[in-house]
C-alpha cells in the first residue's frame, strides 16, 4: 500500500492523511512499533558440501587412529618379548641355569628347567620380570621353532572365584603325585624355546598379529642372538 507523501504531521494536525490509523506518530504514541519483513536465509549447496567434507575427514582420521593404536600395541608387545627373551638368555648363561619360554597363542611364560627337565615357573606371584604374561585381546602369537610351525594353544586363566578351588585341586594332585612312586617328572606342556646355559637356544621366529592385519616379528638363532625385526610383510619367513 502506497501512501501519499505528507510534508507535515503533528499531534494537533488530526486531519492530515498521515494522522490516520497507520500514522507512525500515533502508533509510536500508543507503544506499537511498525513490523518490517525479515528475509530468512538458508544454507547454500556449497556450505553443505563443506560440512559433509569435514565430517568425512574427521571419520577417516578416527578410523586411522584406531588402526595405528592396534599396530602400536602389537609393536610394543614385540619389543617387550624380544627384550625378555634376551635377558632370560643372558641370565641363564651367568647363573648356569637352563630355562624355557613356554608359548601360547595368547601369552607366554618363563620356566626354570630342573635336572630332569621338569619346568618350574619363574613367577613369584608379584610383579616379577619373568612372570606369566597375557597378550592383549587384539594381538595373537604364532611361532616357528626349528623351522617348523608350532601348534600353539590358548592359555586358560582361572577366574578369581575359582582360585581357591584350583589351589585345593593342585594340592590334592601334588599329594597324589607324592604318594605315587611311579609318577615321572613334569614336562613342558606345549611348544617352548629352550635357553641353555651354554648360550645356545632353540631357533625361532615369533609373529605377533594385530587385528588390523599387521605382523611384528621376533627371531632368535642357535647362537643365542635375539632380533626384533618390527613390522614385516605376510608370508616373509
Amino acid at each position: 500500500m502506497i501512501l501519499p507523501r505528507v510534508t507535515q504531521c503533528s499531534a494537533n494536525n488530526a486531519a492530515c492523511l498521515c494522522g490516520g490509523p497507520l500514522c507512525f506518530y500515533r502508533l509510536a504514541k500508543i507503544g506499537v512499533r511498525p513490523v518490517y519483513s525479515v528475509r530468512q536465509r538458508g544454507f547454500t549447496i556449497l556450505e553443505l558440501l563443506v560440512v559433509i567434507l569435514i565430517i568425512g575427514l574427521i571419520s577417516s582420521f578416527a578410523a586411522l587412529s584406531v588402526g595405528q593404536n592396534e599396530g602400536r600395541v602389537a609393536d610394543e608387545e614385540g619389543r617387550r618379548l624380544a627384550a625378555l627373551i634376551q635377558l632370560a638368555e643372558e641370565e641363564s648363561i651367568l647363573r648356569g641355569e637352563e630355562r624355557a619360554v613356554e608359548l601360547e597363542s595368547n601369552g607366554y611364560k618363563f620356566s626354570l628347567l630342573g635336572p630332569t627337565g621338569n619346568p618350574v615357573p619363574m613367577d613369584d606371584g608379584t610383579d616379577a620380570t619373568f612372570r606369566s604374561r597375557q597378550l592383549p585381546a587384539s594381538v595373537t602369537l604364532t611361532a616357528v621353532l626349528n623351522g617348523e610351525e608350532a601348534k600353539l594353544t590358548v592359555g586358560k586363566e582361572a577366574a578369581k572365584d575359582d582360585v581357591k578351588d584350583k589351589k585345593e585341586e593342585e594340592g590334592a594332585a601334588a599329594e597324589d603325585k607324592k604318594n605315587d612312586k611311579d609318577a615321572g617328572p613334569e614336562r613342558l606342556e606345549g611348544p617352548a624355546i629352550l635357553l641353555l646355559s651354554s648360550g645356545e637356544m632353540t631357533p625361532f621366529a615369533l609373529d605377533l598379529h594385530s587385528d588390523d592385519g599387521a605382523i611384528y616379528r621376533v627371531t632368535g638363532d642357535f647362537n643365542g642372538k635375539v632380533t626384533y625385526l618390527g613390522r614385516v610383510e605376510p608370508q616373509s619367513r
